[in-house]
């Protein structure tokens, strides 16, 4: 298992960027190894994000303005998406959402057709930490635990008790959730992971999506026989969840209530893609493994281009796993990206997630080039993700404890940054989380200290984002908590 956090010499500043495949707090039971690269994968198109300005790039098809730089043409290069700088979270579907590092949550795309509205990311919400696209809608969590949806709700997929064909821009609150962790888009349904592990849904139910049997609900309802959850992904007919002790569940595509998964053990990563028909999942040995529609090659299964709904084995060696509609993105160990599938089902000439290669179906994971000017650099391998790029000795800078103990005895009571002066820091913003990914807390200013007497004795994971002297900074680690 690999390291998440360490020391170099001192005091270590970095940051991470999370695409759609991430759990947060990226807590996953305990395995503790997996962190996803800056790649994702969309309906029709791929994404990355690139420097110190972590700005988003995206190639592919562009009908409906999904790779947002103002325009409607497809590119088989990576384009800059316009107002996209300094993206912490995204997610791609055939709407795209993401979030800044101030918390703002913006989209791009309209599946009502091109429109000079859609091709352009224009900012929707105020303090987010997730997003998850989907085909039609977008739906954000808050720092508050509550879920807001922009985009259409054909379906009741918003779970705001209403349901509307018209794409709108105007936040729509999800009725009865205010304790979410994540969502899942499906194309026509929204699952919902509370911070207890529950699963709640909303939307359409034609295929099984919700989990039981009963008709179409605008008004969010609990999936019943699951254990404890901390991740959810969707796609086109079917949701699948990943428990506490790495086992995947799944419904939909004709299957009205949960079922545990044949051969997916100790997982530590899932991955689908709203409108698609299949899944990836990753175990603790970086072995992929894949199931659903085979049509086009996405399982990457060589010459045998046959659906299976039972796992099969894809790859060994991989550090993560990426869903498109009819693809599949794999980045092996040695953080080379390979793909499978196309970008747009028979229809290849569309667009290319293939970048600089010919755009052509290919049933077996294929290496792309990511050494084009507009990619150089941009995708670093995780260990350049994880270790840090800033090393601290001056004092000035902020310092976290590595342990703390909330007894009251007076002595390491909180947890919070230590520094000489205070009032140097700016734009602060500490999330901590446990080890299944849920924040425990939040706080906008180094006054404001973590100090939970009911908390769990254990391993907490932190991180700040902060300005001193007019340069960004970030931080991050973990903290135990001793009584």
């Amino acid at each position: 298992m690999r390291k998440i956090f360490g020391m170099i010499w001192g005091i270590m500043l970095a940051h991470q960027v999370l695409s759609q495949n991430s759990m947060v707090g990226d807590g996953f039971g305990g395995r503790l190894w997996y962190k996803p690269y800056n790649y994702t994968a969309g309906s029709y198109s791929a994404y990355t994000i690139c420097g110190a300005e972590r700005q988003l790039y995206g190639w592919g098809n562009n009908v409906i303005g999904q790779l947002g730089n103002g325009t409607f043409d497809n590119s088989t290069n990576a384009v800059q998406v316009l107002n996209m700088s300094h993206v912490t979270y995204y997610s791609t579907g055939y709407v795209m959402g993401a979030i800044k590092e101030d918390h703002s949550g913006w989209i791009w795309g309209n599946p009502m057709g091109p429109t000079i509205d859609g091709c352009i990311p224009k900012k929707v919400i105020d303090d987010v930490y997730f997003v998850d696209a989907g085909m039609t809608s977008v739906a954000f969590v808050k720092l508050d635990g509550t879920v807001w949806s922009v985009g259409m709700n054909q379906f009741g997929e918003f779970g705001d008790g209403f349901q509307s064909e018209a794409f709108s821009h105007t936040p729509k609150q999800m009725t009865n959730i205010n304790n979410a962790v994540r969502t899942a888009q499906g194309e026509y349904t929204t699952a919902v992971l509370l911070k207890n592990g529950e699963v709640w849904v909303s939307g359409r139910n034609t295929f099984g999506g919700l989990g039981s049997v009963c008709p179409d609900v605008t008004i969010p309802q609990k999936v019943n026989g699951l254990p404890f959850i901390v991740d959810i992904k969707s796609n086109s007919e079917s949701t699948i969840a990943l428990d506490q002790n790495g086992n995947v569940w799944q419904w939909g595509n004709g299957y009205f209530a949960p079922y545990k998964v044949v051969k997916t053990n100790n997982i530590v990563a899932i991955s689908g893609c709203n409108d698609g028909y299949h899944f990836l999942a990753l175990d603790e040995n970086h072995n992929c493994f894949g199931w659903g529609m085979n049509t086009f090659g996405q399982l990457g299964t060589s010459n045998n281009m046959t659906s299976t709904q039972t796992p099969i084995f894809i790859s060994s060696d991989v550090d993560d796993i990426m869903c498109g509609e009819w693809y599949s993105y794999i980045i092996k160990t040695d953080g080379t990206l390979w793909a499978s599938g196309n970008s747009i089902g028979a229809i290849v000439s569309m667009s290319s997630i293939w970048l600089n290669l010919s755009n052509e179906t290919r049933c077996e994971f294929t290496k792309l080039d990511v050494t084009l000017p507009e990619l150089n650099l941009c995708a670093p391998k995780k260990e350049e993700i994880e270790v840090p790029t800033v090393v601290i000795a001056d004092s000035n800078y902020l310092v976290f404890p590595n342990a703390f103990t909330p007894n009251d005895d007076g002595l390491n009571d909180y947890f919070g940054p230590i520094t000489k002066d205070i009032s140097k820091i700016e734009n602060f913003d500490l999330t901590i989380y446990n080890r299944l990914g849920n924040i425990v807390f939040h706080s906008r200013t180094p006054h404001d200290r973590w100090k939970d007497s009911n908390a769990d004795v254990g391993t907490y994971f932190y991180y700040c984002a902060y300005k001193m002297n007019k340069v960004s900074l970030y931080s991050k680690g973990d903290v135990s908590l001793i009584r």
